[in-house]
């Protein structure tokens, strides 16, 4: 099992008493699915189910939302990790839904400080795959901040000063796109490109 890290950047953000998201000016030209179609999410029961668990507020006008970008299918992050489609699409029976779903319901941490939930600062609401993008199909999530937890984060998010957030996730193997060695543990990580420092080279 593998611990995987990188830079997610905010498309937008409203606190819980505005009807509109305001964009994040460097994403203008991104095409977010949850601020273009919308989808109906229960927050309120959402919330109801992981409060008590993520210590964080039931009530939803305690929060602001954020959608974000979580990944990007057959890119390579800024650590060099790539995610395949096919892999982020694919329906796995024993979490019952596909792979990139998986992000729902997840608490979200603050630097990955993600080992006791209950310092969560909110909950990721919904994960969507979005390809209204030409360019590039990512996973776009609904993350709900509680200003009541953590209100300099939340406060941050609203002026702009933060426009961005770090997704974190585990996966089971790791595969080198160079020889194609598979290994599900660091110590089994390929020798020659991926532990001997040419990642991303």
């Amino acid at each position: 099992m593998f611990l995987k890290h990188s830079r997610a950047d905010i498309l937008a953000y409203r606190s819980a008493t505005e009807k509109g998201f305001t964009r994040n000016a460097s994403q203008d030209k991104t095409a977010s699915f949850f601020q273009n179609n919308g989808t109906k999410v229960d927050v309120k029961t959402a919330l109801e189910n992981v409060a008590d668990t993520y210590k964080i507020s039931s009530n939803p006008g305690d929060y602001i939302f954020v959608i974000s970008r979580a990944l990007t299918a057959d890119t390579p992050n800024e650590n060099h990790d790539c995610f395949p489609a096919e892999e982020l699409l694919r329906f796995d029976p024993k979490l019952g839904c596909r792979v990139f779903q998986t992000f729902n319901l997840k608490p979200n941490h603050i630097n990955h400080r993600a080992d006791d939930p209950t310092q969560a600062r909110g909950v990721i609401l919904d994960a969507h795959y979005n390809d209204l993008n030409k360019e590039e199909v990512f996973v776009e999530i609904l993350v709900a901040v509680d200003k009541t937890k953590d209100k300099k984060l939340a406060e941050g998010i609203l002026k702009g000063d933060i426009n961005s957030m770090s997704m974190g996730c585990t996966a089971e193997e790791c595969h080198c796109s160079v020889c194609g060695h598979v290994a599900t543990s660091s110590d089994e990580l390929c020798p020659q490109h991926i532990r001997g420092g040419l990642k991303g080279k």
